[in-house]
């Protein structure tokens, strides 16, 4: 018997509903149905430029691994316009001042979300990435993350977060 399952197949991990599918003796298809296009990184690469003291950010909250994704293209993109840019050399030689997201916990919600936002964490100049990350495995949910923000004990009071 065959499983048509209309979405993108997973292809960096394996997929938990392929591999239910599969033991049960299904055939199984993935199609994608929806195509997802990031929009307004430009604003994005603005908000990181500027810092999280500029708007007092004290979280970043994700909620997918595309906003992991769009994080990225958004740090490629301040990389790229910038490279000899005040900012951008203040960022990447490590100095943790008013424009590094360097001690900004960033909320995730899921593992495979988590692990995509360590690995880009690595990848990106200190400072422009996520090295502080909270939630995964233990966040699956978007309920699930809210409650792990406000127990957080290591945020501050006012939370003002980016999302």
């Amino acid at each position: 018997m065959n499983v048509l399952l209309p979405r993108s197949p997973t292809l960096d991990v394996p997929d938990k509903y392929e591999a239910v599918f599969r033991t049960h003796g299904y055939s199984r298809i993935s199609v994608p149905v929806l195509e997802t296009t990031l929009v307004h990184i430009n604003k994005l690469a603005d908000r990181i430029a500027e810092g999280p003291s500029v708007h007092r950010f004290t979280g970043v909250v994700v909620t997918s691994k595309r906003s992991i994704e769009a994080w990225g293209q958004a740090v490629d993109s301040i990389l790229t316009q910038s490279r000899e840019d005040a900012t951008a050399q203040e960022v990447s030689s490590g100095d943790e001042g008013k424009t590094s997201w360097g001690s900004v916990p960033f909320y995730v919600v899921g593992e495979v979300s988590a692990e995509t936002a360590r690995e880009l964490g690595k990848r990106l100049p200190r400072g422009l990435g996520p090295t502080d990350v909270r939630g995964g495995s233990e966040a699956g949910s978007a309920e699930q993350l809210a409650r792990l923000i406000l127990e957080d004990g290591d945020a501050p009071e006012s939370k003002n977060m980016l999302y």
